[in-house]
């Protein structure tokens, strides 16, 4: 479900280059009137991580939640007896927004990920690769192999850890009994953020929401080792599948809008078994839209609702090739730059 997530790896990858790699760490549209439901500023009442354990639903789940979990789990497999993914060996390309009104196409792109904290994304075309593996962290361009140490790489080896989360999240979506549920709940309306040309489509989906610890998002600027992730899902009333999902991180007290990141699912494909998105696109945090009433009884110190909107255009389109894998048979060799 969320090869949307991959795809802004992939634009990175196409931008100017990039210890043992880490495991994932820890323009605009005016804002518009507020729909009647949506996200609120909370403090947690959650178990703790510790006491959660995969593939088991929350006590106070309702009934109604868990028959739509469950359809949700059988329709993302074609094969009930599907093993779940190891990881992934994938292509990609697809077309970014920077505007409502500009478009750049990204090349070819291979994105290989192994369970370990290990990655590698290359462009078929050019040959250039940045990569984390068990020598650590590098950039080939060419016959050019750098190695990213030193604080002149930060940055780079920031982007590293923002495509090993992305790769964390693509398996957990890929494979939903076996995530870590803090939350589950039926929405009675579609999320608040949702652009005005999303609405009428939303309207007409089952949503369902939970709240886990298994997700990352890309452009998240926190650490907090505590956090969640509140994962609202618009699953189609036949097909069980989801066709639009908003993903926000909770923090120990608050949402965080900032880095919120809505997916649009356009088409499915079969895949080892799975249901994979084939054709989807992303939209962001329309950034003028993140503000909330200062005073009076809906403040957000008082409970009140913290704001924001999503874009009304994509940021990014991004399509599937044929073949791939997502239970790879990688060794160490896969993610080892060549010699110099």
């Amino acid at each position: 479900m969320t090869i949307s997530l991959i795809a802004l790896a992939l634009l990175a990858l196409t931008q100017d280059p990039v210890p043992s790699p880490a495991p994932p760490v820890p323009e605009t549209t005016p804002p518009q009137s507020p729909p009647s439901a949506g996200p609120t500023e909370q403090t947690p009442t959650t178990p703790a991580r510790a006491e959660l354990v995969r593939g088991t639903l929350p006590a106070d789940a309702s009934a109604e939640a868990r028959a739509s979990f469950a359809k949700l789990v059988a329709a993302t497999r074609t094969d009930p007896n599907a093993a779940s993914p190891t990881g992934f060996d994938l292509t990609f390309e697809g077309t970014v927004h920077p505007t409502q009104r500009q478009s750049n196409d990204f090349p070819k792109t291979r994105y290989r990920f192994d369970p370990r904290g290990w990655v590698r994304l290359s462009i078929l075309a050019s040959g250039r690769e940045r990569l984390a593996g068990p020598k650590g962290m590098f950039v080939i361009d060419g016959k050019e192999v750098v190695q990213l140490t030193g604080r002149e790489h930060d940055e780079d080896r920031r982007q590293i850890r923002e495509e090993l989360s992305i790769a964390k999240n693509f398996l957990a979506l890929s494979d939903p009994k076996n995530l870590r549920l803090a939350k589950l709940e039926l929405l009675p309306a579609p999320p608040a953020a949702l652009p005005a040309t999303l609405q009428a489509r939303a309207a007409k989906l089952v949503w369902l929401a939970l709240e886990s610890p298994d997700f990352r998002l890309f452009q998240s600027q926190t650490a907090d080792a505590n956090a969640n992730w509140r994962v609202e899902l618009g699953l189609g009333a036949t097909t069980n599948l989801p066709e639009l999902v908003s993903i926000t991180e909770i923090g120990a007290s608050s949402m965080r809008p900032e880095s919120a990141m809505l997916v649009e699912f356009r088409a499915y494909t079969p895949l080892d078994g799975l249901q994979v998105p084939s054709q989807l696109a992303t939209y962001a945090v329309d950034a003028n839209s993140i503000a909330a009433p200062t005073s009076g009884p809906n403040s957000p110190d008082r409970g009140g609702p913290l704001l924001w909107r999503y874009t009304r255009w994509s940021s990014l389109e991004l399509g599937l090739k044929s073949g791939g894998t997502l239970r790879p048979a990688f060794t160490e060799a896969d993610f080892t730059p060549p010699k110099k």
